[in-house]
C-alpha cells in the first residue's frame, strides 16, 4: 500500500502565483488546461491529479524547450540537452547556498515551482535563520509556492543508526535500502508521472557536495527518472554531469564511480 501524502504535497488549492500563471479555460494535450506564460516566459500548464493526489488546481511549465531558451540568456547552462533529461524532467534540486531568502524565492519563480520540497533532516539553520522551517514556510507560501518537509524520508542524516559506517560516515546505500527512502522515492515518482514542478531544497549550493545528487539524485536515476540540479546561481546541470564533477570522467565502459558516502563523520552515538 502506497503511503499517503502528508499535508500540502499536493493539497487543497491555492490558486497562481501570479497573474502570469494563471491557468486559462480550454483542454489541450494529457488531460491539461493551457495557461498563459509565467513571467518568466515558459508556457504553463495545469494537469488533473490522479489517485493517488487531489485535485490541487496546480500551474505547471510543460515546455522546457522554451524554458531553456530564456534561461540560457541569464545563466550558464551545462549538461542539459533533449538527450539527457531538458524536455521530460520536472524534478529539480536546489541549494540556498550564499543566497539570502528573497534571492532564493527569486530563483523558485524564476522556474515556476509549484513545489519546493525540503530535504533536510534538520530543517533549521543557525547561520540563517530565514531558512528555517516555520520563516521559510511562510515567505515562500507568499508567493504561491507550497512547502513540503520530506527530510525525515529523503534527508542526507537519517535518525536510522544502521545508515552509519563505523566512522561516522552516511552509507547511502543503506539508506536506499530502508522503507523510508523508498517511499520518498516513490512519493517523487508520482510527482514526476505528473509533471509537477518540484525543487527539492538543502542549504548546500553545489549539487555535487551534496547528498541531492549522491543519495536522491542516484536513486531517481537508477528507476529512470531524469533530475535537473540548479546550484546557487541557477545554473544546470543533470545528474550524469554533477557524478562527473565529484568523481572525475567515466572509465573506458563509460561508467562513472557513485560516491557511497557522505563527506563528513557524524556522531551517531
Amino acid at each position: 500500500m502506497r503511503p499517503a501524502f502528508r499535508s500540502g504535497w499536493p493539497g487543497s488549492r491555492g490558486g497562481g502565483r501570479s497573474a502570469e500563471c494563471a491557468p486559462l479555460n480550454g483542454a489541450a494535450a494529457m488531460g491539461c488546461e493551457q495557461a498563459q506564460p509565467c513571467a518568466n516566459g515558459v508556457a504553463a500548464n495545469r494537469f488533473q491529479m490522479n489517485s493517488g493526489f487531489a485535485d490541487a488546481g496546480l500551474q505547471t511549465p510543460y515546455n522546457l524547450g522554451s524554458a531553456a531558451q530564456l534561461v540560457n540568456k541569464e545563466y550558464n547552462v551545462i549538461g542539459m540537452n533533449r538527450e539527457n533529461g531538458l524536455d521530460v524532467a520536472s524534478l529539480f534540486t536546489v541549494g540556498y547556498g550564499a543566497n539570502d531568502v528573497d534571492q532564493f524565492v527569486e530563483l523558485l519563480n524564476q522556474f515556476c515551482f509549484n513545489y519546493l520540497v525540503d530535504v533536510r533532516s534538520k530543517p533549521y539553520s543557525k547561520y540563517k535563520p530565514e531558512y528555517s522551517q516555520a520563516p521559510l514556510e511562510r515567505r515562500i507560501q507568499a508567493t504561491n509556492i507550497r512547502y513540503v518537509f520530506m527530510g525525515d524520508l529523503l534527508g542526507g542524516l537519517p535518525e536510522d543508526r544502521s545508515c552509519y559506517t563505523d566512522a561516522g560516515k552516511v552509507d547511502y546505500e543503506k539508506v536506499r535500502s530502508k522503507p523510508f527512502h523508498k517511499a520518498g522515492i516513490e512519493r517523487l515518482r508520482r510527482a514526476w508521472e505528473q509533471r509537477l514542478r518540484v525543487a527539492l531544497m538543502c542549504g548546500c549550493g553545489k549539487p555535487e557536495r551534496c547528498h541531492r545528487s549522491k543519495l536522491i539524485g542516484v536513486s531517481l536515476q537508477r528507476e529512470g527518472i531524469p533530475i535537473v540540479h540548479l546550484d546557487d546561481h541557477g545554473r544546470r546541470f543533470d545528474q550524469e554531469t554533477v557524478m562527473m564533477k565529484l568523481n572525475g570522467s567515466p572509465d573506458l565502459f563509460g561508467f562513472v564511480k557513485e560516491e557511497a558516502t557522505s563527506r563528513k563523520s557524524y556522531d551517531v552515538g
